[in-house]
């Protein structure tokens, strides 16, 4: 029982101190602690592999040069550290392209503790019956093992292929359904605006009119007003020079007011033009959609959105009404998350604060970099 408790509370400890280390020096998001977790795993799972080695070197080498015997540990220690860590690498560059669901990411580490667990009972027990029996079929049993985990792994990569692919239809698909609705308020301006030329020429004859008459200046002022009310609804408002982001202020700021929503939107001279469509839309229509949701029903609802260039960073702020203690599942969930993460694709962050009723959310983008010719 004690050689048992002297095998594995060193490796008990040793994978509770990779993410405790990493959770408090280097990052607290629960995705990198599962990365730490992986490469231990990885990085243990190679270095019982090559304490096997190092057994059979002895066992065949036994009297020669031990000096000759280290070196060449060491260099395969080294070298399975090398292959292990740009495996990992790798891998995590998967992991953070395509997230997986909570039961997906439980089962991707089923195997690999099961590897752990089967690779130090093998060497533990190789240390006993390995001088009665030749070591070949516990040689065997770590090369299938390694191919077992290399054929698990190359499973999960098309899984968190296909994760991506979901997430980028489903933001083309965000994309497409706010440019079909602009498309169509398009189509429905037009055919106002054309049914209001054909009677702009009664309109200007009945305006002719009210002014010619001794008591019209009041009346001819309404109906100036009123014309003029009419026409400009008709238009479309101009909040920025790309293409994609006047498409979404109009539709959701819009959409805004027609809900009792106060709108101001103040928006500069702000350069996206090195920004995806795709990723704008992930972008301002996840920010617009939750700042709308928060604020809708509240008294006083309000939603007020800035852009400006401030020191070689494009500052992007909006804030809007919230109820006290009211918790949406908008500004953490799903729509927030990749807004994170499609912000991180360009050096971007995101900060988000409540403050006496008003949820708050400021984003800093990098200027885009002009390429020297």
């Amino acid at each position: 029982m004690n050689r048992i408790g002297a095998v594995w509370i060193p490796v008990i400890f040793y994978f509770c101190a990779v993410p405790l280390l990493g959770r408090s020096l280097f990052h607290k998001r629960s995705w990198s602690l599962l990365f730490d977790v992986i490469f231990s795993v990885l990085l243990f799972f190679g270095m019982e592999i090559g304490i096997f080695f190092m057994n059979l070197l002895f066992a065949f080498y036994r009297g020669r040069n031990l000096l000759l015997i280290v070196d060449l540990i060491l260099a395969l220690k080294i070298m399975l550290s090398l292959v292990i860590t740009a495996v990992s690498i790798r891998l995590i560059g998967r992991l953070q392209e395509g997230r997986l669901k909570g039961k997906q990411t439980a089962g991707m580490f089923l195997l690999p503790v099961f590897s752990v667990v089967f690779v130090v009972s093998m060497l533990r027990m190789n240390m006993v019956y390995g001088q009665l029996y030749s070591n070949a079929l516990l040689l065997i049993n770590l090369i299938l093992l390694v191919l077992v985990n290399c054929y698990f792994i190359f499973l999960f990569r098309y899984m968190f292929q296909s994760n991506q692919l979901e997430q980028e239809l489903e933001r083309f698909q965000a994309q497409n359904e706010v440019q079909y609705r602009y498309y169509t308020e398009l189509e429905r301006k037009y055919q106002e605006s054309r049914k209001i030329l054909h009677d702009m020429k009664n309109h200007l004859q009945a305006i002719e009119s009210l002014y010619r008459e001794d008591n019209a200046s009041g009346r001819g002022g309404r109906y100036v007003k009123d014309l003029y009310h009419m026409v400009n609804i008709l238009g479309e408002k101009y909040y920025s020079s790309d293409r994609m982001l006047n498409i979404i202020c109009n539709d959701k700021l819009s959409a805004a007011g027609r809900m009792g929503i106060r709108v101001t939107a103040q928006i500069g001279d702000v350069d996206f033009s090195d920004l995806k469509d795709m990723d704008v839309t992930t972008i301002f229509a996840n920010l617009l959609d939750n700042a709308i949701e928060a604020a809708q029903g509240t008294e006083g609802a309000f939603l007020d959105i800035k852009m400006q260039n401030v020191h070689q960073f494009r500052v992007i702020s909006i804030v809007n009404a919230m109820e006290p203690g009211r918790k949406k599942t908008g500004h953490s969930g799903i729509g927030l998350e990749n807004v994170r993460r499609t912000l991180e694709k360009y050096h971007g962050t995101i900060r988000q604060e409540t403050v006496d009723g008003e949820y708050r959310v400021s984003v800093l983008l990098p200027e885009k970099e002009e390429k020297e010719e």
